[in-house]
């Protein structure tokens, strides 16, 4: 896929206009539309997936950034733990398969694909589980803690499965809750909330309309 111009060749193959937007900007999109990010101008989406996906948006708009990469936080770098950067890039932390099922995969020697099954585990004191659950909220709120000081938007929306997931929403906050308040410099100054997104399964349909919707009322398919 790299090289091709796949908006173009879908364009000629459909005779339609054809817009392309990745999951996250399209939930992006979608709470800014109808759900939970309507009443801010400034936020920033993260999707919490088997990887991590991302989107920002300033005074109502998509920010792209250079080559489109803005939002794309699952692929900067946490830790200095190993040989290849691919293997400390935020997914392979923080991410929901990526991290927290693939670090306890490798501890006991069996591949878990289950989230739920982790987290519940934990929640009956298992060590090894709480160990790995405790490492994936923590790395989480870095990241949160970091876009918050990087960007600093009105709120962060968490998009993804555990969006749906209130236990794991309130774990993930108060982890972010801590570090701001053990961190002296960020404690004494107001940080953006970090609340579920509202749309679920259905936030990436209804971003991808709302795209189609502004392409049009640019009168435009660039």
């Amino acid at each position: 896929m790299i090289g091709l111009n796949v908006k173009e060749i879908a364009q000629d193959h459909l005779q339609l206009p054809v817009e392309i937007i990745t999951d996250s900007k399209a939930v992006a999109l979608a709470e800014g539309w109808l759900g939970n990010g309507a009443n801010y101008s400034n936020y920033v989406c993260v999707t919490l997936g088997s990887a991590i996906g991302g989107a920002i948006v300033i005074d109502r708009k998509l920010y792209w950034g250079q080559g489109g990469l803005a939002g794309e936080f699952g692929v900067s770098l946490m830790g200095r733990e190993n040989q290849e950067y691919k293997l400390d890039s935020t997914s392979l932390h923080a991410g929901v398969v990526g991290g927290l099922c693939r670090k306890y995969s490798l501890a006991i020697g069996k591949e878990v694909k289950d989230a739920k099954y982790i987290f519940d585990l934990a929640a009956q004191k298992d060590a090894l589980a709480k160990k790995y659950v405790d490492e994936f909220l923590d790395d989480v709120a870095r990241l949160l803690t970091n876009i918050s000081v990087y960007i600093a938007p009105e709120a962060i929306l968490i998009g993804g499965g555990v969006s749906g997931n209130s236990q794991i929403m309130a774990e993930i906050q108060a982890a972010y809750t801590r570090i701001i308040h053990e961190y002296r410099v960020l404690s004494s100054v107001q940080m953006p909330q970090v609340i579920p997104c509202k749309l679920a399964n259905d936030a990436g349909v209804i971003g991808s309309v709302k795209q189609i919707i502004d392409m049009q009322q640019r009168g435009d398919n660039q």
